[in-house]
């Protein structure tokens, strides 16, 4: 709570890292291959990207409104992407495509070192 977002980042990470290692894994636990763990950790990107939506709306969002108000935090989104004009835009236009696209980079960076990964993954190894 004596971060500078007031534990609401630390909060934000957490779901959305939590949704995406949840999907992920749900869906490589049934078939352990690579293909499924592809297909996971693109499932897990949209989830993290729908988590990241609904959670920055309803609860993100309103917790940053005790530091700033809403207009401000609206604001400083407009800044960087000009057609940001509301709560909504802020969620459709900047946390669920980035979150996404940072499930997918993940899933990117996983892939390349699946091979060694495997026996982990697999547990048959240490």
């Amino acid at each position: 709570m004596t971060s500078s977002t007031g534990g609401v980042g630390e909060l934000a990470n957490f779901l959305m890292g939590a949704s995406y290692v949840f999907t992920a894994g749900a869906v490589y636990k049934h078939h352990k291959t690579k293909r499924m763990a592809l297909v996971g950790g693109v499932a897990g990107s949209v989830v993290m990207g729908i988590m990241a939506a609904i959670t920055n709306y309803f609860i993100l969002l309103p917790m940053f409104e005790q530091f700033m108000p809403l207009e401000d935090i609206i604001a400083a989104f407009g800044e960087f992407i000009p057609f940001i004009h509301t709560k909504l835009d802020v969620v459709l236009y900047n946390a669920f495509p980035f979150n996404v696209l940072k499930g997918l980079v993940i899933t990117a960076v996983t892939m390349l070192i699946y091979k060694k990964l495997s026996p982990i993954l697999k547990g048959s190894g240490k």
